[in-house]
């Protein structure tokens, strides 16, 4: 009784759903042609969205998209129009149990938790792959801070096997975790509490066979970037990390997250046409200053004030 009662003290302070009013997400959501229901339970469904980019993508890949604990479907439904435009590939997107249109469903079990965000991502990936016919090796798994700890969770599934047509593509982490309890209290502290600590993904990104990218900021006080060190220096199959200079938790440029999860994208594109035409790290690394550089200049002229007496 009282792990239960302390579980659920950890997923009220964990999943902060937005509380917005069923109007906001008709508008957001519900006007949507690419919406879809996905099954997650017995009368337990989550809302997720399709975006395509057309027939015009070569070697099209499809990203799954895990966001943050604080945000939903209809919080992010722009973002993740523009980010599908921008990083040439699909993207399917879902909410938790608990969030968005899923909190307007009967029923009392639509609460947020980690059993139910592991549950949506497992029926995000299985829509993908049995009912959209999206091949595993084409799929990406994306994570973003919460989000880390369903998609760690998926690809220590689906990113361990042998075959590479069974397994996905690749997995990107913005602003991971290495558990919950280690981002909060820091490792020697979180191995106190390990039995209530949870998306321990710690204990899994060494057993990926596929790439991993990891970008987080510098300057992040909610989940301190050595959390996205540490999982970098166990990844065995590395991507080129991103440390994001002089920025935090919830404010790194769209821009920067656009163009890095294009980077990633392009990398296993050209892998698959062959090592020779490969782009080399260093040459990953001057677009990606340069996308920067452009943002930059960008907001500069924005910010310039004309005085016209």
């Amino acid at each position: 009784m009282v792990v239960k009662k302390i579980k659920k003290v950890i997923n009220e302070v964990a999943f902060p759903a937005p509380q917005e009013p069923i109007e906001f997400y008709q508008e957001t959501l519900l006007n949507r042609n690419d919406l879809i229901w996905l099954d997650v339970g017995k009368n337990q469904r989550v809302p997720a969205i399709y975006i395509k980019g057309g027939r015009s993508l070569k070697s099209k890949f499809t990203v799954l998209y895990s966001h943050g604990n604080g945000e939903d479907l209809g919080v992010d439904s722009r973002f993740l129009d523009e980010m599908q435009k921008r990083i040439g590939a699909d993207l399917f997107a879902y909410d938790y149990v608990g969030y968005s249109l899923n909190r307007f469903e009967p029923g009392d079990k639509n609460v947020p938790s980690v059993s139910g965000c592991k549950k949506s991502i497992m029926a995000a990936w299985k829509y993908l792959t049995t009912t959209a016919n999206v091949p595993p090796k084409d799929i990406i798994i994306y994570g973003r801070s919460i989000g880390s700890g369903p998609s760690v969770y998926l690809a220590g599934k689906v990113g361990t096997k042998k075959n590479p047509e069974e397994r996905c593509a690749g997995v990107i982490l913005q602003a991971p975790l290495e558990s919950a309890f280690r981002a909060v209290l820091g490792p020697k502290t979180a191995t106190c509490c390990v039995c209530f600590d949870f998306f321990r993904n710690h204990s899994i990104v060494h057993k990926l066979r596929c790439k991993v990218g990891i970008m987080h900021g510098t300057e992040d006080e909610v989940v301190p970037i050595s959390n996205g060190e540490a999982l970098h220096k166990k990844l065995k199959h590395p991507h080129e990390p991103h440390w994001v200079e002089g920025h935090g938790h919830n404010d790194i440029p769209a821009e920067y997250i656009f163009e890095y999860a294009k980077n990633f994208v392009n990398m296993l594109r050209e892998e698959r046409r062959g090592p020779d035409t490969n782009l080399s790290k260093e040459e990953m690394r001057k677009k990606r200053l340069a996308a920067m550089q452009n943002y930059k200049q960008q907001q500069s002229e924005e910010n310039v004030i004309v005085d016209i007496e």
